[in-house]
């Protein structure tokens, strides 16, 4: 059964393989940069995720950008929530003490994770500007206005 399934994964990755094609440096062209180093090519299904930067800064910039909004859109839907659970709690406490604090303090703790979620919004941002990586790029948010504003 081994021998079966890495025979399966071996011509799997033997039908995806991209072909090949040298470059001809024959006569005058052998000293130009591409004969001598070779050229790479993005493969086609990430071509458009880095654009016309060959260096890969910016598909990195996307991914690290895209990544940090979804751990911000999580962070908002469990500060919600906690904000709720805390709420509740407080409401069917019942005058007690103990369960009072205990829901002023998942309050509290919501709030201040929140806070420390906007420092790293600027701590992100400030490395941005230090590593010249692009953070938040084309992440505008939606418009609060039913119809397009002209001045």
């Amino acid at each position: 059964m081994k021998i079966l399934s890495l025979l399966i994964i071996f011509f799997t990755f033997l039908l995806l393989t991209n072909n090949v094609y040298a470059l001809d440096c024959s006569g005058a062209d052998k000293d130009r940069v591409e004969c001598r180093f070779g050229t790479i090519t993005p493969p086609s299904p990430i071509a458009g995720f880095i654009g016309g930067d060959q260096t890969g800064t910016a598909g990195i910039s996307k991914f690290l950008s895209n990544g940090v909004a979804l751990i911000y859109s999580i962070a908002v839907v469990i500060l919600v929530f906690m904000l709720l659970w805390g709420s509740f709690e407080w409401i069917i406490s019942e005058g007690d003490k103990e369960k009072i604090a205990a829901a002023q303090k998942r309050i509290l703790n919501a709030i201040i994770g929140i806070i420390l979620f906007a420092v790293a919004f600027a701590v992100i941002k400030l490395l941005g500007q230090f590593t010249g990586f692009e953070f938040f790029v084309g992440q505008n948010p939606p418009s609060l206005l039913p119809y397009e504003r002209t001045i």
